[in-house]
């Protein structure tokens, strides 16, 4: 599992407009960075970032049952703080939260459940700041990386905010066709197949309003 750098996030957050499309693989793909390690040769960036992740993953391993626990007190802390600046509308500062939980969910390490679920809810957070800040490109594509993830497959309500968020986006982008079948998607995977708010995006698109 490949977790968000500091660097990357600091990109991500400041410089969107400015950062091309692998640098979002590169921050949010869960492996792609290790496939085009093979097909590319490393520059001294690339080789930092991994003694990067050999560091997280040694103090994961060295993390003892107190220690991980206060771990999973700090992180879900970082959680309440990164929502309360979303409730409050402070949205990169929510950013800047969510971060610092995608840190310590990296520390953690990608064996420990709770983390894994953590993470999974933060990134889907994530991806409804990007489109609170007009951003549905990174949204787009945030979500579906959390969609394809089959290391730590989505599931349940997480599952079904993620396709609809990823439908809002691609209807902000003006992709109709691939917005309906997220809310479609939705829809389908909600209990008893009941969705207001996918219901009415799909009608919303089929009356041709919000396209």
């Amino acid at each position: 599992m490949a977790w968000v750098g500091r660097r990357g996030w600091l990109l991500l957050s400041g410089l969107a407009a400015l950062v091309p499309v692998v640098a979002l693989y590169r921050c949010f793909g869960r492996g792609w960075s290790m496939h085009a390690s093979k097909r590319e040769p490393k520059d001294d960036e690339e080789e930092e970032e991994e003694e990067e992740d050999m560091h997280e993953n040694t103090v994961a391993v060295g993390l003892d049952k107190e220690e991980r626990e206060r771990y999973h007190a700090t992180l879900l802390l970082l959680k309440e703080k990164a929502n309360a600046h979303f409730r409050a509308a402070e949205f990169d500062a929510a950013l800047e939260m969510y971060q610092g939980c995608v840190d310590m969910c990296a520390a953690l390490g990608a064996d420990d459940a709770e983390a894994v679920q953590i993470d999974q809810v933060v990134r889907a957070n994530v991806a409804l700041v990007f489109l609170k800040l007009q951003r549905p490109e990174e949204a787009r594509m945030l979500a579906t990386f959390l969609l394809q993830d089959d290391t730590h497959p989505v599931e349940g309500d997480l599952k079904v905010k993620v396709l609809y968020r990823r439908g809002l986006a691609s209807q902000a982008l003006g992709d109709r066709e691939s917005a309906l079948c997220d809310f479609r998607a939705a829809v389908l995977f909600s209990p008893g197949e009941k969705n207001p708010a996918a219901e009415a995006a799909i009608a919303a698109l089929s009356r041709g309003v919000g396209t």
